[in-house]
């Protein structure tokens, strides 16, 4: 029961409760106040509400904006259209449910009493639909169907439908619901067509002919080609470049080819680097089954340093009694520092740049003429003329605008951004000549399937895979195989290994498939110039290999193995300081005397210590005649004797001269003083008069003072005990039951007691 002191908060609707503890321990009540706070719980909430409270609606209803949680129809009926309303049991949200306004955060956009929609449908209701769509139905999982216009053929090209029948507006020649086909004699339909159907407009390139089919305007294709007017390429097939017939230049197993990211920009591996006087040969395939008349320009795509005379020689290998021949010449552009192309002029004085080219394969045999610098050659590549005359299939006006707006022989279809135009001009021209599109013909082992690009014909390959058709590895890889190419991982500088074993080109002293380690008694593996060869001594060292790293050798005991400048040294072949006598099992140590030594390194052949100015013998561990007492702590060794005149001679057990400090006094600097010291007044603050004689520790401190030097106040009480007054240190007015201890401290110039009793606060321990 409720304490009689509290009332029912119902907001009206109830006039009963009980109370419940759980929802007083969980404040999920409103008291009177609208406080949660209490554990009342509403009996019989009315008119549609629910809650602890009563102060929420049920479900299916909802609370307006403009009504009192305490008015009698506070809520009131959804009523949403069902078939137009979203379930989601996920997020608790069943068919029917609209915004309900229980003082939360309503979802953006929306009143109480909206409903949620499915999404094709709109209204408060969810009654209607959107734009775009038709049939509201239960059975239509987004309310309505989209209209799927084709605005190719409606008129405005809209979208928007009958939200009832989902008709769509159509142009004059277009029908069906969706007004996505022509009338009957009409073909092509199109969105920039404001009557819907054009004449079949049938692509030059890609058709037989300018004939369609009158009921669906479709032309009539060359092999490979799709599209109503015959303009895209079919799958697994594609329309090459206009360098299309070409011949790479550089040969992976050739010594003068390069791939260096400095000159970026070639194709394939590479290129071939020609000096004065060298050559370089590849093969031509001019293609069969085109209608082209034969006549080619050939280009080089090249790198010069310098103006360089190149000649070329073709030879037919077609299988004829007599091979044709043919060969040109061109002197090429200096051109260091970026790819560029140029047309070679035939040597036979009346073609000009063009050369006729039976289909089948040519021999190409490049020589680069005398030149002061290098020539890269990366291919060769022979052009169609009708590539760079076409106005039989262009028209003029396209020809003109083509020959502007598209580089055929530099293959830049992007000079002047209208890429667009330029493909389709070359759609036209090569599949034209071509009758048709090229099959993919991706290689099934290397690709991942038959499909490649539209345009240049590129297939997906795997990884490290290469090629147009992905029928090889790439130049850093190998192991060609259906997973693909391995990684060759050359540790070396050349990247390239070999394309069967993967067996990389390893510098000097480096072995291994990826040249990744150093051979025997080798050290340092660099990328570069290899390993560098241990030299370790034969009889100084314990072992021929060195550290890998360092070239660091393994030493005989006593022999020197540190790497150094000097010619030998770190090898093993001499003894380490403090060492001598070099043998096939070492060296020996010195053993000098610390104490008479310079330092412990003796002579590597002789063993003699560098001995200090008062020592003697072979280890230094001798005192000269008239000196004495031989410590390491001495500069000279021994110290002169101090015999007041009697005699020079002295042993140092002697010590005669060595007297004992009087009281009050100690002796400071024995090592280093050159009489074993001087005697000095004890330093104890004025709270001792004696210390330990060797030490200067002050003995037996006075007037409550501790310390090394009586410096300290003893615990128990404070002060400056270095004044030198007998009241320094006082006692601590910290005493039981106040604090624990006696202890005290200056804090803050504040007499302050360490250890405070429990319940006793303040710098005195007396709050």
């Amino acid at each position: 029961m409720l304490p009689s002191h509290t009332t029912c908060n119902c907001f009206d609707h109830s006039d009963s409760c009980y109370y419940d503890i759980n929802v007083a321990t969980l404040q999920q009540s409103l008291n009177a106040d609208g406080i949660y706070s209490g554990g009342g719980v509403c009996i019989d909430c009315a008119n549609n509400t629910s809650g602890n409270n009563c102060e929420k609606c049920h479900e299916l209803y909802f609370r307006p904006l403009d009504k009192q949680q305490t008015d009698i129809d506070a809520c009131q009926p959804c009523d949403c259209f069902l078939p137009g309303t979203k379930e989601d049991l996920d997020i608790g949200l069943a068919r029917g449910h609209c915004v309900m306004n229980n003082e939360t955060l309503r979802p953006p956009g929306m009143e109480p009493g909206d409903c949620f929609c499915k999404d094709n449908v709109e209204g408060v209701k969810c009654d209607v639909c959107r734009d775009g769509f038709y049939d509201l139905s239960a059975s239509n999982l987004g309310g309505c169907l989209d209209c799927t216009c084709n605005i190719a053929g409606t008129l405005g090209n809209t979208t928007v439908c009958d939200k009832d029948t989902g008709l769509c507006p159509c142009k004059t020649y277009a029908t069906e619901r969706r007004c996505d086909e022509c009338m009957d004699e009409y073909y092509g339909l199109s969105l920039f067509n404001d009557d819907a159907c054009d004449p079949c407009g049938c692509n030059v390139g890609g058709s037989m002919d300018n004939v369609c089919n009158k009921l669906n305007g479709q032309c009539f294709c060359w092999n490979n080609i799709l599209g109503q007017i015959c303009d895209s390429v079919a799958s697994e097939a594609y329309y090459p470049d206009v360098h299309f017939i070409n011949a790479e230049l550089e040969s992976i197993t050739a010594t003068n080819w390069g791939r260096d990211e400095e000159y970026d920009g070639y194709f394939w591996y590479g290129y071939v680097s020609l000096s004065s006087g060298e050559s370089s040969t590849t093969s031509l395939s001019i293609p069969s089954d085109t209608t082209f008349s034969g006549q080619y320009e050939l280009l080089f795509h090249y790198i010069a340093d310098n103006p360089t005379m190149v000649t070329v020689t073709l030879t037919s290998n077609g299988g004829l009694s007599n091979p044709i021949s043919l060969s040109g010449s061109t002197t090429l552009s200096q051109c260091p520092d970026t790819w560029c192309y140029q047309s070679l002029n035939n040597a036979d004085g009346i073609s000009g740049n063009t050369f006729a080219l039976t289909a089948g394969v040519w021999s190409v045999n490049v020589v680069s003429g005398i030149s002061s610098g290098q020539v890269l050659l990366d291919r060769i590549i022979a052009l169609p003329v009708e590539f760079l005359s076409p106005e039989v299939l262009l028209g003029a006006d396209t020809a003109t605008q083509f020959d502007v707006d598209c580089d055929v022989r530099n293959n830049i279809m992007n000079s002047t951004g209208n890429i667009e135009f330029c493909l389709e001009q070359v759609f036209i021209l090569t599949t034209n000549y071509l009758q048709g599109a090229l099959p993919c013909d991706c290689d099934l082992v290397g690709s991942y399937n038959n499909l490649c690009d539209e345009y240049g014909g590129q297939c997906a390959c795997k990884t490290g895979v290469g090629g147009r058709r992905c029928d090889m590895c790439l130049p850093e890889y190998y192991a060609y195989s259906s997973t693909g190419c391995q990684p060759c991982n050359c540790f070396n500088d050349d990247k390239v290994c070999n394309m069967l074993t993967g067996q990389c080109d390893c510098p000097p002293n480096t072995v291994g498939r990826n040249c990744d380690r150093c051979v025997t008694y080798t050290y340092g593996l660099n990328s570069t110039h290899g390993c560098t060869p241990c030299n370790c001594d034969v009889e100084g060292s314990s072992n021929l290999q060195c550290d890998a790293v360092t070239g660091e050798c393994a030493c005989q005991p006593g022999v020197d193995g540190t790497t150094s400048s000097a010619e030998g040294a770190g090898k093993c072949t001499e003894c380490k300081d403090g060492f001598k006598s070099f043998t096939l099992i070492g060296c020996e140590p010195c053993d000098c005397s610390l104490d008479g030594s310079v330092n412990i390194a003796c002579n590597k052949t002789s063993g003699q210590c560098p001995c200090k100015v008062n020592t003697e013998g072979m280890l230094c561990d001798n005192c000269k005649a008239g000196t004495f007492y031989n410590s390491e702590s001495h500069p000279t060794g021994c110290l002169q004797c101090v015999c007041m005149g009697i005699t020079e001679d002295c042993r140092s057990s002697t010590l005669k001269n060595i007297q004992e400090c009087a009281s009050g006094y100690f002796r400071q600097n024995q090592t280093i003083h050159d009489y074993f010291g001087v005697c000095v007044l004890c330093d104890c603050n004025g709270h001792s008069d004696v210390c330990d004689k060797n030490t200067g520790e002050c003995l037996n401190c006075q007037h409550n003072t501790a310390g090394f030097n009586c410096e300290l106040c003893a615990d128990g009480f404070y002060g400056d005990a270095s004044q030198g007054e007998a009241d320094d240190c006082e006692s601590c007015p910290c005493s039981a039951p106040k604090t624990v201890t006696a202890l005290c401290e200056f804090i803050d110039s504040i007499v302050t007691c360490i250890n405070c009793s429990d319940g006793h606060t303040g710098p005195l321990c007396n709050q």
